[in-house]
């Protein structure tokens, strides 16, 4: 049977991962993957409002997708219609969701639905590697092995769960396809995010050997500090090895960042100009409102720096309260 080893980042906007396909011990195909993670959900008793998309041509496989899911995530059960990509966002841009959501990454029924689709993606690269097979035998043959990353205080308790809710073997239906698929996870191992960053950096992709450059992290401590669009997560490596009391998980982030350029700009010129004129502001420095262009470099600045202050001052008390 084929391996499919998957790392998967579950962001709240987009899903980045890393699919290998070994063989053996032989890692014989590596793909990266970022998915957006805007869909649409509906109970299967509305599949007929949406049969119309089934067999459209106005959008490819590529760029879209629509599966049908039987789920059961801890008390809750469900039987979805999702619908991924530009046909969703073109067509149904008021239902789109996001995986955000008060609940743990692993109690997130949403972020279920977001593993099917990024397999279901795995599968038809696959196909394309092993053209004597089909999706279908293929999906029946794969075997995958799934490292998710969390937020670094949920990685404990994920295990569990994710363990309980989705190793095994289940079905769903690709509506693109018109068939039905077999998922095969065999295992899961979860990591606190920033995790992967540290051995991004410190590995070769080529041979997974420490890089000259950065070779003496192995026997230092090491603060990673991941700074992600809603949050930001603090984790402590000693010689490689995780540090169970440096975990810590900020609610600042990028968003943070746009959110306090945007008060600044807007006080600034008198104007309420939408958040969705900043999104592109840290690469730019530049806001567009109409015919107008805004040139609000200093009001970055002074949002980075006050978004760094406020991260330094919650990791020196996170730090006073563990001595």
């Amino acid at each position: 049977m084929t391996q499919v080893k998957l790392m998967v980042d579950l962001g709240n906007s987009e899903t980045r991962a890393v699919a290998q396909i070994v063989e053996g011990s032989t890692v014989k195909h590596t793909k990266g993957y970022l998915l957006d993670n805007h869909f649409v959900v509906e109970n299967l008793a509305m599949k007929e409002t949406y049969k119309p998309y089934f067999s459209s041509e106005d959008f490819s496989k590529l760029d879209s997708n629509i599966l049908e899911v039987s789920l059961e995530v801890g008390a809750t059960k469900a039987n979805k219609l999702v619908l991924w990509g530009e046909l969703a966002t073109a067509n149904l841009p008021k239902k789109l969701r996001t995986p955000v959501s008060h609940l743990a990454k692993a109690d997130n029924l949403l972020n279920y639905v977001v593993l099917i689709n990024l397999m279901d993606k795995v599968l038809d690269w696959v196909s394309t590697l092993y053209p004597t097979s089909s999706k279908q035998a293929l999906s029946q043959e794969l075997k995958f092995d799934l490292a998710i990353l969390v937020p670094p205080a949920q990685a404990v308790s994920a295990r569990e769960t994710f363990d309980k809710n989705f190793v095994g073997s289940f079905n769903y239906t690709n509506l693109y396809d018109k068939a039905e698929f077999t998922l095969n996870v065999s295992s899961i191992m979860v990591f606190p995010e920033g995790y992967a960053s540290f051995y991004s950096v410190f590995l070769s992709y080529s041979d997974l050997q420490a890089r000259p450059l950065y070779k003496d992290l192995a026997e230092r401590d090491v603060l990673i500090i991941d700074f992600g669009e809603g949050t930001t997560d603090l984790i402590g490596v000693s010689k490689q090895r995780l540090l169970e009391g440096l975990k810590h998980t900020i609610k600042i982030g990028g968003s943070t960042i746009l959110s306090k350029v945007r008060s600044s700009v807007n006080k600034r010129l008198g104007l309420d100009i939408p958040i969705a004129s900043f999104k592109d502001v840290l690469k730019t420095c530049e806001v567009r409102y109409g015919s107008d262009v805004y040139d609000v470099k200093t009001d970055v600045g002074e949002a980075i720096y006050s978004v760094a202050s406020d991260i330094a001052v919650e990791y020196s008390l996170t730090c006073k309260v563990q001595r």
